[in-house]
């Protein structure tokens, strides 16, 4: 059970680095032992015909265009889809969604959410180390010039066999590829069905509620918080109120106060 999870949770991730490891290592034995090892396929290759081995030469170039098309989809589906899940990003944790979307729903969305795009990325790398170059072993004209029928036949075997091991590199990657590209698919659509069971069984009324509040909350503080220049007549008024009047001397120029001349 905890094989399978780990295989399934961690994309053989290190199970795969760990065949191409083996891979690589074999074919570079067998680049060191190239004599001894045409001297040991020389002992069947008289029983194959040139048909045979232009067919699996044929077979093995189809199969590496196949393995490039097929990484090739995954990485138009994976920019797809992290483009999607950065929307949903912005829909989680934007303040356009706090009144439907609660709290506690938005948490273990966002882990979903982020859990996808990881995922994802992980299936990209892995779909580029399938489409990486790899070296294409074939015999070359000096060799075919130089060798006999019989010994072309030979070098062409030993050719195909060191191409099945690169290619089983680019198969193994593409399938950790296939299966970031499937737990980010299961991750968002878990993400989906928890906001949609959020929204589907939120109260309306109170979602109502929230809405008008945020925008008659601002109108209602206005009213209710006086303006300064209100407050500036109502200061102006209070010291016209307390202040005592001015005192006006009447007596000066008066015509009951001027002295008169008998």
């Amino acid at each position: 059970m905890l094989a399978w999870l780990a295989r399934h949770l961690l994309l053989s991730i290190p199970a795969c680095f760990r065949a191409e490891a083996r891979l690589s290592e074999e074919i570079e034995k067998s680049k060191l032992r190239y004599q001894d090892e045409c001297r040991e396929l020389g002992q069947f290759v008289p029983n194959l015909e040139d048909e045979v081995i232009r067919r699996h030469q044929e077979s093995e170039a189809k199969r590496l265009k196949s393995i490039e098309d097929k990484a090739r989809a995954n990485l138009l589906g994976i920019t797809i889809g992290v483009a999607v899940l950065f929307a949903g990003f912005n829909l989680v944790a934007g303040e356009g969604s706090a009144s439907l979307v609660t709290g506690w729903v938005r948490v273990p969305s966002l882990m979903l959410l982020a859990v996808a795009v990881c995922y994802l990325l992980a299936g990209g790398l892995m779909a580029l180390k399938a489409l990486r170059l790899r070296q294409l072993f074939s015999p070359s004209l000096r060799e075919e010039a130089a060798a006999s029928q019989h010994m072309r036949a030979v070098q062409a075997v030993w050719a195909l066999k060191q191409n099945g091991r690169a290619a089983l590199m680019g198969t193994n990657a593409l399938s950790v590829s296939f299966d970031g590209i499937r737990n980010g698919i299961i991750s968002l659509a878990v993400a989906v069905v928890l906001l949609a069971a959020a929204i589907a069984f939120s109260d309306p009324d109170s979602v109502t509620r929230g809405s008008i509040d945020d925008l008659t909350g601002g109108a209602s503080m206005d009213a209710t918080q006086p303006s300064a220049s209100d407050s500036n007549r109502t200061e102006a008024a209070e010291d016209l109120r307390v202040s005592p009047p001015a005192i006006v001397d009447d007596s000066v120029g008066s015509p009951e106060a001027a002295d008169t001349v008998p």
